[in-house]
């Protein structure tokens, strides 16, 4: 499987390495624990897809007692990279200045709207 491929994540997947993200040391019971108090999912759904994230190497699992921490193998800059990759091999080098306007447009505010005008200042 491609890095890429594997870096590419499925709307629940993104949702708990969100969780992951900002616990970076957590149980499945506590990112359940999160999830569901958004949508009503079982346990098993989660630890499934912990599982999962884990023999993809996104998540690394530890056994310490009869519990599993699990903590980011990758950094969310990672996945973001990866995707805006895909996009640019999907659409070619002409997908950046559409992402950038919308981006400045419409999909951010406040810090990062000005970091990414720090950013293209500095180029």
């Amino acid at each position: 499987m491609r890095k890429q491929d594997r870096l590419r994540l499925g709307d629940l997947e993104a949702e708990i390495m969100g969780y992951v993200w900002r616990s970076r040391r957590t149980t499945v019971r506590e990112v359940w624990e999160q999830i569901y108090e958004k949508r009503k999912i079982a346990y098993t759904t989660v630890m499934t897809v912990m599982n999962r994230l884990t023999q993809k190497d996104i998540l690394s699992r530890e056994k310490i007692g009869v519990t599993y921490y699990y903590t980011p193998v990758v950094t969310k800059t990672q996945v973001i990279h990866a995707y805006i990759d895909d996009l640019v091999a999907k659409f070619g080098q002409g997908a950046a200045s559409p992402l950038v306007k919308r981006l400045l447009s419409e999909g951010v505010a406040g810090a990062d709207k000005e970091k990414i005008l720090e950013i293209i200042n500095k180029m």
